[in-house]
């Protein structure tokens, strides 16, 4: 299967959030037993973050996350990044792929 592309705009400094309704002939997938991983990388390969990714099994739905503290770190303003499921069986395949764009803010939030 061919993955979907979706690009991510991640703010630097921000907490970033994105869930994705994973879905076959328009039915959200039942997701149970499935684990995904995803990560983000430089256009050389080279690891800029792991994604933090949740999975709602019953609704389909997966969810990747970085915490401020983690995009506070980045130094790059652009990457790769991809999200794999991996079935029950231990099948990983990529879903969903795409780029990413790191945004620099003006604001410095202060940690709670």
């Amino acid at each position: 299967m061919e993955p979907a592309n979706h690009k991510l705009n991640i703010y630097i400094g921000a907490d970033f959030e994105q869930s994705f309704v994973l879905t076959v002939g328009g039915v959200a997938m039942d997701l149970t037993g499935y684990s995904a991983e995803s990560q983000i990388r430089d256009t050389h390969g080279r690891l800029i973050a792991d994604l933090t990714v949740a999975v709602v099994a019953a609704e389909g739905r997966v969810t990747v996350s970085l915490l401020r503290a983690d995009t506070a770190l980045i130094q790059r303003s652009s990457g790769e990044w991809d999200l794999f499921l991996i079935n029950p069986s231990g099948k990983a395949e990529p879903y969903i792929s795409g780029s990413v764009e790191f945004w620099r803010t003006s604001t410095v939030v202060a940690d709670a």
